[in-house]
């Protein structure tokens, strides 16, 4: 039997993080749900490689990328869980160099405030920002309440 397969053919100008970035974006949201590590993993890759191709990306993401990718596979119901995983693990095994280059911030950027892509590739570290005390609710609250 012959199985099935998929070719993709592209130029040496492509980026090949952004091109992970679009097929990470696919598989997480084609993810059932029904089980954790295609569930979790495929969000976590598809939000690690967003941060890189926006100039944030620190210098562990390439190991963090292969982390989640090797926790997803062979560990789902179905064989999805190894089609999320494959691409991950192939391109940062081919193009190791590519992933580094992109990814050189010290610390990751904080959440929130959300920043641009200008202000993470022109900023070498960005301060963290301190998380709020309490449990948020008095930030919602209506200011007559307070």
């Amino acid at each position: 039997m012959a199985g099935s397969g998929g070719v993709i053919v592209m130029d040496d100008s492509r980026n090949m993080v952004e091109i992970l970035n679009n097929i990470n974006e696919f598989y997480a949201h084609e993810s059932c749900g029904q089980c954790t590590p295609c569930r979790e993993g495929a969000q976590w890759m598809k939000k690690i490689t967003d941060r890189i191709v926006a100039g944030g990306g620190v210098a562990e993401d390439p190991a963090t990328l292969k982390n989640v990718a090797d926790n997803i596979a062979g560990k789902t119901i179905c064989a999805f869980g190894e089609a999320c995983s494959w691409p991950t693990q192939s391109f940062l095994a081919k193009f190791k160099e590519e992933f580094a280059a992109k990814s050189t911030k010290a610390l990751p950027p904080p959440m929130p405030p959300e920043y641009t892509r200008d202000e993470l590739v022109a900023h070498d570290s960005i301060q963290a920002v301190p998380a709020p005390r309490g449990n948020g609710h008095e930030i919602m609250a209506p200011a007559a309440t307070r």
